[in-house]
């Protein structure tokens, strides 16, 4: 019995990545710093959980925890944890593959982590180089689901976000991409299909080797065809 399969095809002149979730998995990372701290403070460390992917840390420290840790101390020293626990990260199937594959002035990464957690991540996994500078939480005065990470990746690109295409994990990068007029695609890495597309989600891909892209030799756009 064969199993067939189908193949939605894209252009698009820039694509704008996620971090976590989406091109390096760090669910089981963010769930223990997570798990510690909220165990810590007497708030439910699930409903932290599921509430935390693809928002800013200071962000969540604002809806869930006391006053006196809603600080940029408390930031640092949540993410100071993270970046230690590289025995829990490890790349998104195919996103090294992918980012290799592509024009390093076509593509740019829009992470709600720092810019320090960020940066030692892909580091140490190795990833490739863009050309244009990422992205990063602390460094934009509004977080996602605000569209402003994404037009600000987009302006990176020297493009319009609508001739983006996104790739996103989390609910609150999902509004994000759409609010700011880009197509986006999801992957299941830590939601459910129906989530991500009840978010607002184009499509919805498992990871990144249902992902290829070809570069039109005469207008340069990307040709993206994504596999399910």
């Amino acid at each position: 019995m064969t199993t067939s399969t189908s193949v939605k095809e894209l252009t698009a002149d820039g694509l704008l990545f996620d971090l976590d979730g989406t091109l390096i998995h760090t669910l089981k990372c963010t769930e223990n710093v997570y798990t510690w701290f909220s165990n810590k403070h007497g708030v439910d460390p699930k409903t932290v959980y599921h509430a935390c992917h693809g928002v800013p840390t200071l962000k969540v420290l604002q809806t869930f925890f006391p006053k006196e840790v809603q600080n940029i101390e408390t930031v640092n020293m949540l993410e100071g944890m993270a970046v230690e626990d590289y025995d829990s990260i490890f790349p998104i199937p195919g996103a090294l593959e992918l980012l290799g594959s592509l024009p390093p002035n076509k593509w740019t990464i829009v992470t709600s982590g720092t810019r320090m957690l960020a940066t030692k991540r892909l580091e140490y996994l190795k990833f490739p180089q863009s050309q244009s500078d990422m992205i990063t939480g602390d460094e934009v005065f509004n977080g996602k689901p605000d569209p402003e990470p994404f037009n600000r990746g987009a302006a990176n690109l020297g493009l319009d976000p609508s001739k983006c295409v996104v790739f996103e994990d989390a609910l609150a990068g999902i509004k994000s991409g759409k609010a700011a007029g880009s197509i986006v695609v999801a992957l299941t890495t830590g939601f459910s299909e129906e989530e991500l597309r009840s978010a607002g989600a184009d499509y919805v891909i498992r990871d990144m080797t249902q992902v290829h892209v070809d570069v039109d030799s005469v207008s340069g756009k990307l040709l993206l065809r994504l596999e399910s």
